[in-house]
């Protein structure tokens, strides 16, 4: 059986390079093979698909903006 994560933030700044490699082994350790990254801004969605093309291709990332910051982004509507 395989586990999906389905909702993440693994695209977070806070996650240093080896730290985020050791959650995802970790993960991976617990049977999860898929984690559905939620993006909160869009600064986050590079990081999001450098994360899905050189970390983990299990990564489903999804790009939107975190209810808390969408004032922010009004002049996209």
């Amino acid at each position: 059986m395989m586990w999906i994560d389905a909702h993440c933030h693994l695209a977070d700044v806070r996650y240093k390079d080896q730290e985020l490699l050791q959650v995802i082994s970790r993960s991976h350790a617990q049977g999860v093979g898929t984690w559905i990254q939620g993006g909160v801004e869009p600064k986050d969605w590079e990081r999001q698909l450098l994360i899905k093309a050189n970390v983990d291709a299990g990564l489903v990332p999804c790009f939107g903006v975190h209810p808390e910051w969408v004032g922010r982004y009004r002049d996209w509507e």
